[in-house]
């Protein structure tokens, strides 16, 4: 076998490697419970393996060590851009937006006017009825 054919599986397997020990590390020193948090992580695994899986089939094609359709392989690098530029816009969206703000509430009233006069009722105007 050649040296471009191990490096492929080398590439594939350090990520998977690095990625698991990086979980579990970050869960193991964060003490992280939350459910939102271990979603996060494994959906960023799961990008960087794709994308890592994505550039390994593509250099091995490249070399000569795997046999597939130049159109597959074009749809292939076609969509890892997307997918990149698709996790990019989520990124960039979350630290660069501009924050929600929260509807003004009214101020509450202070205790010696509460305790002075109770709050009225709004008064309906009805409208005069039409004159045949």
């Amino acid at each position: 076998m050649k040296f471009l054919h191990w490096l492929g599986f080398i590439l594939i397997g350090v990520v998977l490697i690095i990625l698991a020990a990086n979980g579990f590390i970050f869960m193991w020193t964060t003490k992280a419970t939350d459910p939102g948090v271990f979603i996060a992580i494994t959906l960023t695994s799961l990008f960087v393996l794709a994308t890592t899986t994505t550039f390994a089939i593509i250099l091995l094609w490249g070399s000569g060590q795997l046999t597939l359709d130049v159109a597959f392989v074009k749809w292939l690098g076609g969509a890892t851009v997307a997918e990149v530029a698709g996790i990019l816009t989520i990124i960039v969206n979350f630290y660069f937006a501009k924050p929600a703000q929260a509807p003004a509430q009214p101020q509450p009233a202070s205790i010696q006017q509460q305790g002075t006069q109770p709050p009225q009722p709004a008064t309906q105007v009805q409208a005069p009825s039409k004159a045949q």
